[in-house]
C-alpha cells in the first residue's frame, strides 16, 4: 500500500508560524491580567479580574455563562487565538467596549467555522466564513450590537491580514448598517424616541429638592451632587469620576473673559481628560450654573476628604522599608506590638460602626461583623494580633494598581475626587476606613436606573408614591439633555461638539431630540419678511401662461447641442429624445451660425444616403415600406432639409431662432392617456375605477350630511 504525504503551502507554513509566535508572546511576554487575576492561569476558560469591568469568560455563542461547563467552552484551537488576540487588544485599550465588541465577533466567527463544518482555525479564515460570521452576528445580537460585532469582525480580518497570521489577504468591509436612533421621526412614535433618551423633568426636579435641603447622608451627597456636576456640562458619567480634586484649580489669567455686551467676567470650569480619544481640555461652566457646581464640587470633596488622606497615609507605607501602621482618625492609641482586643482590631481595621457604640448588645452585634468578616481580615481571636501584624494585611488590601487610579490621566487615589471608602455609600453595611474604593459607572446608575420604584433613589426618597409618577433615570440622560438646550440656545454645532468633548461633529444629531414643534418655534424668533440668509421670503405663485407668454420668458440654462442649442428643462422630465436632436422640437438653431449649418450638410449627406440604401431595397422587394426605420429616417431628412433651406434663404432676419415642430412626437400627457386606454382604466366596466368613483361618491354623501346639503 502506498504512503501519502500532504505537503503544505509555504503560506500555510508562515501562516501557523506566525500565529504560534503571536499565541506564545501573548501568552509569556504580556503582563496583563498577571496582577488582576488571582492565581492567573492562561489554560482557564475564565479570567476573574479584582476590577470587574474587564472580566473574560471564553464559552460559546449563546451559551448560558453561569452554567458553562468544558463542553461550552471555545473550540480548539480557536479559544488558544481568541485568548490570545484579546490579551492582546486589552493591552492596547483596556476598556469593557474593546472586551465586549472583540468577543462578540470572536463567538460569531466561532460559529461560522462550526456551522460550516470546518474546525476553527483562523489561519485558514477567508471572505466566506466573514459573512457567514457577519449574518450569524445580524441574527443574534440587536442592530446596534451586530453594527458594533461587524466593525470588530472588520478589525479582527485586518489584524490577522497584516500579521500574516491567515493564509490569504483579507479585503474585506462589514456591511452591518448603523443603529437608526429615529430622533427626527415625526407623531407618538418621535417623541416616544426621544422620551428614551431624555430625563423626566420630575426626576431633575427630584434631584435639585433632596440637593436644596443639603443633605447629610454621604449616599444622598454623591447622588444630588454628581447629577448636578452632570447637568452643569455634558460629560460621561466615567470622565467624571476620574476628575482629581483639584479639577477647577485653574489659573486666573484662563478665567477672565470679556461677554458679547463687552463685560468683564470670571468663568468657571474643571479641566477634564476626556473619553474616546478626545483631548483634553477645560469644560467650561454655564454663569447661571457656576455657584451649585461649586457647590456640588465642595460638598464632594468634604465626604472624600478623609480617603485621599488614608490614602497619602499609605503611599508612606508603602514606601518605607520599615512600614509601621497608620494612624487614620478611629486607630486605637496602642503600641504597635501590644496584642489587641477585638474591640481595638475593629477600631484598627476602621470598622466605624465599632466607633460610633459604646458597649452592650450593639457592640457585641458590631463586633460579630469583625469576627466573619473572613473576605478581607479573616478571623481574630481576643490577644491575638499587633498593629505590626495587620499592616501586613493592609498593605495587602491595596486596591489594584496603588497609588494609580489611572495613570494616563494622573490621577492617583490620594488625589481623586471620588475616593471614598469601601460601603460609604451603602447605608446597610458598615464603613471599612481603611480600604479605598472608587466607584464605577454602574455605582451612580444604579442608584438612580433601577426600575425597581421602591429600590431606586427616587423611591427611597419617597418620589415613586404612585405607579404614574414612577421615576428612573441614566447618566447619559443629562448628555442629551443639555445637548437639546444647546441645540435650543446660540450655540453653533462645532461649539456644542467640542463642549460636549465630541471629535465628530456629525454625531451631535444623535443627541438633538428637538420635537419638530420646538423648530418652529425657533423660527418664530426670526422676522419672517426676511430669511435667515437675508433675503426676502415673499413667495411668487406661478400661474399658467400661454405660449406666447411662455417664448417670451427669459431664458433658463440651456444646454449646447451639434446643430444649435436645447431648451429642454430636465428639473420636469428626463429627455425623451437623446441623441436624436434632428427630430426634437426643443433644439433651436440660430440664423448665421455658419459652423452649425456646415454640420448640418455634412449630417444630411449621411441621411441621404441611408434612405438612398433602404429605397433601393425596397424597391427590389427587400424591405417594406412601411419599415420603421426606413420612416424614421425619411423623416428626419425631410426636417434637416427643412432647417437647411430655412437657415440659408434670404428672406430669415440674421440671428434669428429656428424651431421645427415634429407633428409625429408625442408627449408625456398623450402616452399617460394611450397608458390608460390599453390597461382599461377609463372603461366603464373597470372594477378599480368603478371602486375609486364609489368611494369618492360614499365620501361626497357624508359631507352633504355634514354640511346641510349645502354643496349645491
Amino acid at each position: 500500500m502506498r504512503d501519502f504525504v500532504t505537503f503544505d503551502s509555504k503560506a500555510r507554513k508562515e501562516a501557523k508560524t506566525n500565529l504560534d509566535k503571536f499565541i506564545r508572546v501573548c501568552r509569556d511576554d504580556l503582563t496583563l491580567y498577571d496582577s488582576e487575576v488571582k492565581k492567573f492561569n492562561w489554560t482557564d476558560w475564565y479570567w476573574k479580574s479584582e476590577n470587574k469591568n474587564i472580566n473574560v469568560k471564553f464559552v460559546k455563542l449563546g451559551v448560558n455563562h453561569r452554567r458553562a461547563v468544558e463542553k461550552d467552552w471555545l473550540s480548539t484551537p480557536f479559544i488558544d487565538f481568541a485568548k490570545a488576540y484579546l490579551r492582546y487588544q486589552l493591552s492596547n485599550k483596556p476598556t469593557v467596549n474593546t472586551k465586549t465588541q472583540a468577543m462578540m465577533a470572536l463567538r460569531a466567527l466561532e460559529k461560522a467555522y462550526i456551522d460550516a463544518g470546518r474546525v476553527p482555525d483562523i489561519t485558514q479564515l477567508n471572505e466566506d466564513l466573514l459573512d457567514d460570521a457577519e449574518l450569524i452576528a445580524k441574527n443574534y445580537f440587536s442592530k446596534g450590537a451586530a453594527y458594533r460585532a461587524g466593525f470588530s469582525l472588520e478589525t479582527l480580518a485586518k489584524f490577522v491580514s497584516v500579521k500574516n497570521i491567515s493564509e490569504i489577504y483579507l479585503d474585506w468591509s462589514h456591511s452591518c448598517p448603523r443603529e437608526n436612533f429615529n430622533t427626527n421621526k415625526t407623531g407618538i412614535e418621535g417623541k416616544r424616541c426621544r422620551a428614551k433618551k431624555m430625563p423626566r423633568q420630575a426626576a431633575i426636579d427630584a434631584i435639585a429638592e433632596v440637593f436644596s435641603n443639603s443633605p447629610t447622608v454621604d449616599k444622598d451627597v454623591f447622588v444630588t451632587s454628581t447629577s448636578l456636576m452632570l447637568l452643569s456640562q455634558p460629560s460621561r458619567i466615567g470622565e467624571v469620576l476620574r476628575l482629581r480634586v483639584d479639577c477647577d484649580d485653574i489659573k486666573v489669567e484662563f478665567l477672565k473673559y470679556i461677554d458679547l455686551e463687552g463685560r468683564s467676567n470670571t468663568g468657571y470650569g474643571w479641566r477634564f481628560n476626556a473619553a474616546k480619544n478626545y483631548n483634553p481640555e477645560i469644560k467650561w461652566i454655564p454663569t447661571v450654573m457656576q455657584e451649585l457646581a461649586k457647590d456640588a464640587v465642595e460638598r464632594l470633596k468634604k465626604i472624600t476628604q478623609p480617603a485621599r488622606d488614608f490614602s497619602l497615609m499609605m503611599e508612606k507605607v508603602i514606601a518605607s522599608e520599615d512600614p509601621s501602621f497608620p494612624r487614620h482618625p478611629i486607630c486605637p492609641n496602642v503600641l504597635d506590638n501590644q496584642l489587641l482586643t477585638l474591640k481595638e482590631v475593629a477600631l484598627a481595621l476602621g470598622y466605624e460602626n465599632v466607633y460610633n457604640v459604646v458597649g452592650g448588645d450593639n457592640l457585641n452585634k458590631a463586633l460579630a461583623n469583625v469576627k466573619s468578616d473572613n473576605s478581607k481580615y479573616g478571623r481574630f481571636e481576643e490577644k491575638s494580633v499587633t498593629l505590626n501584624d495587620l499592616t501586613k494585611k493592609l498593605i495587602n488590601n491595596l486596591p489594584v494598581g496603588f497609588p494609580w487610579v489611572d495613570k494616563a490621566r494622573g490621577v492617583k487615589y490620594s488625589n481623586a475626587l471620588f475616593c471614598f471608602f469601601q460601603n460609604q455609600l451603602n447605608t446597610s453595611k458598615s464603613t471599612l476606613r481603611t480600604v479605598l474604593w472608587i466607584p464605577s459607572n454602574s455605582v451612580f446608575n444604579n442608584n438612580i436606573s433601577k426600575k425597581d420604584k421602591w429600590d431606586n433613589w427616587f423611591g427611597q426618597h419617597g418620589y415613586n408614591e404612585g405607579r404614574d409618577s414612577f421615576i428612573y433615570m441614566t447618566s447619559h440622560m443629562f448628555r442629551h439633555y443639555l445637548n437639546t438646550l444647546a441645540n435650543d440656545g446660540e450655540l453653533s454645532q462645532e461649539e456644542i461638539a467640542k463642549w460636549s468633548g465630541r471629535k465628530d461633529i456629525s454625531q451631535n444629531s444623535v443627541y438633538n431630540h428637538e420635537s419638530h414643534e420646538d423648530r418652529v418655534n425657533q423660527l418664530r424668533k426670526y422676522n419672517m419678511d426676511k430669511s435667515l440668509m437675508g433675503g426676502d421670503l415673499d413667495i411668487e405663485i406661478n400661474v399658467p401662461v400661454t405660449d406666447t407668454e411662455f417664448m417670451t420668458l427669459e431664458r433658463a440654462p440651456v444646454h449646447v447641442s451639434e446643430f444649435g442649442f436645447c431648451e429642454h428643462d430636465y428639473a420636469l422630465s428626463p429627455c425623451l429624445k437623446f441623441r436624436d436632436c434632428s427630430n426634437c422640437d426643443e433644439e433651436v438653431c440660430i440664423k448665421g451660425d455658419v459652423d452649425s449649418l456646415e454640420r448640418l450638410k455634412l449630417f444630411i449627406e449621411k441621411v441621404s444616403l441611408i434612405v438612398e440604401r433602404d429605397e433601393d431595397n425596397i424597391n427590389v422587394g427587400e424591405l417594406d415600406k412601411n419599415d420603421q426605420s426606413y420612416l424614421y429616417h425619411k423623416l428626419k431628412l425631410a426636417r434637416v432639409s427643412q432647417k437647411i433651406e430655412i437657415l440659408e434663404s434670404d428672406e430669415v432676419q440674421h440671428g434669428a431662432e429656428i424651431r421645427l415642430r415634429n407633428p409625429m412626437a408625442t408627449t408625456p400627457l398623450e402616452r399617460a392617456i394611450e397608458s390608460r386606454k390599453r390597461k382599461g382604466i377609463d372603461s366603464k366596466n373597470n372594477k378599480i375605477r368603478n371602486k375609486m368613483i364609489q368611494s369618492a361618491k360614499s365620501k361626497t354623501d357624508e359631507l352633504r350630511i355634514l354640511l346641510g346639503d349645502d354643496l349645491g
